[in-house]
């Protein structure tokens, strides 16, 4: 069995996802390079340091039940979103220690903001879409209504706006639109629906 350590160094090396392990008590024992890019303060960790001493080490990860997790992380220089799933190894039908896997979801959680954003806002001026406008607005009226709070809604409209599009051409009439949405984001209370 010398292959053993050869084989855990190809193995577990050669993931594109973090490894690490933990043993039963929470202490760190191993981890992979991957591990150690998105985690820079496990390099300075040494074998048997409880994972709660490791500087923002997340404490939901000492979950040792087969469990799924999203966090940020701070990793070379920026911050990262990783998925883990943490699972129990056993031994002799004993739990003896558990291992988490790490994975990058950045970029999907970018993807899934802007789909959102597509979903729910104006590409052009960032103000929200009609259809979420009317969902928000219903909600908030019902909330107000069932409250007895007060609520006000306000609806602006530009005038001469035709005139700037004939007279300077709809790109110009674009960049006043933009310039307004941006101008009333800035403005207005973050509970504010815009």
């Amino acid at each position: 069995q010398n292959w053993l350590p050869y084989a855990r160094e190809h193995i577990v090396e050669s993931m594109n996802d973090g490894y690490i392990l933990l043993d039963n008590d929470g202490r760190y024992m191993d981890a992979n390079k991957t591990a150690l890019r998105l985690f820079p303060l496990l390099k300075k960790a040494a074998r048997c340091t409880p994972a709660l001493e490791i500087e923002e080490f997340p404490p939901k990860l000492l979950n040792q039940t087969s469990s799924i997790c999203e966090f940020p992380q701070k990793a070379d220089d920026e911050e990262r979103w990783l998925r883990a799933s943490s699972t129990p190894i056993f031994y002799n039908g004993n739990p003896v220690c558990f291992c988490i896997l790490l994975y990058d979801v950045t970029e999907r959680r970018k993807l899934m903001a802007e789909l959102e954003a597509s979903a729910t806002r104006d590409a052009l001026t960032g103000v929200l879409n009609r259809a979420t406008l009317f969902k928000l607005a219903r909600r908030d009226f019902a909330l107000a209504r069932r409250s007895g709070a007060r609520m006000s809604l306000m609806m602006l409209d530009i005038d001469f706006f035709k005139n700037v599009n004939d007279q300077h051409g709809h790109q110009s009439g674009d960049e006043v639109l933009r310039e307004i949405g941006e101008l009333l984001q800035k403005r207005l209370r973050r509970t504010d629906i815009i």
